[in-house]
């Protein structure tokens, strides 16, 4: 489950905590003020802190994710701090003009994307929308609340959106190997490995 533990009502510990869950964020600075700047939201460096001990207290499995979005960000210092709560399954990633992630003017592409969406994985949005993986949530392929998932897997939407994805290349400047963003969950997350460039 991914969240970004900013809100977070008593009862959904009770999910987080059943077998078999992991839970992912995402984290940007062990300041307030530069995490709070990134994420626009005043107290979110408190809250996520918060309930990141929560999650550890409570011994759910955790993958937290540092986003580097800013110039000189205190990424490392972000590791640094998580490690001492006893967070142990950090990765970094950039910040991808996707979703959120896309600057004012800027349109996301399928470029930005890893190379993995439609191949071997999918993810349903809260709003019933299917999509390549979670970071691709601006190029759905259909919804499940008007249709089976079954006919939108094999349906031309998600045929042309795989189709419109550039595959990882083998040669040049490849990622490497061993990055694998499915290791918890089977979507592209930067909480499970850490980045590679995704040039094609």
């Amino acid at each position: 489950m991914y969240s970004n533990l900013f809100n977070v009502a008593r009862s959904w510990w009770g999910t987080f905590g059943q077998d078999g869950v992991t839970l992912a964020t995402s984290y940007y600075s062990d300041t307030p003020a530069e995490h709070d700047k990134i994420t626009g939201k005043p107290g979110s460096y408190l809250r996520s802190r918060s309930n990141i001990e929560e999650a550890l207290r409570r011994g759910i499995p955790l993958y937290v994710g540092i986003v580097d979005v800013l110039p000189d960000q205190r990424v490392d210092a972000a590791r640094a701090e998580l490690q001492q709560l006893g967070v142990t399954h950090i990765n970094t990633d950039w910040v991808r003009a996707v979703g959120r992630g896309a600057l004012p003017g800027q349109s996301p592409t399928v470029d930005d994307l890893c190379g993995r969406c439609t191949r071997g994985r999918a993810a349903v949005l809260p709003n019933g929308d299917l999509a390549g993986c979670v970071l691709a949530r601006n190029f759905p392929a259909g919804n499940v609340l008007t249709s089976r998932l079954r006919d939108l897997f094999n349906g031309a939407s998600w045929a042309e959106l795989s189709a419109s994805i550039p595959p990882r290349r083998s040669g040049g400047n490849p990622c490497n190997p061993d990055c694998n963003p499915s290791k918890d969950g089977s979507d592209c997350a930067p909480a499970e490995q850490e980045a590679c460039d995704p040039a094609y």
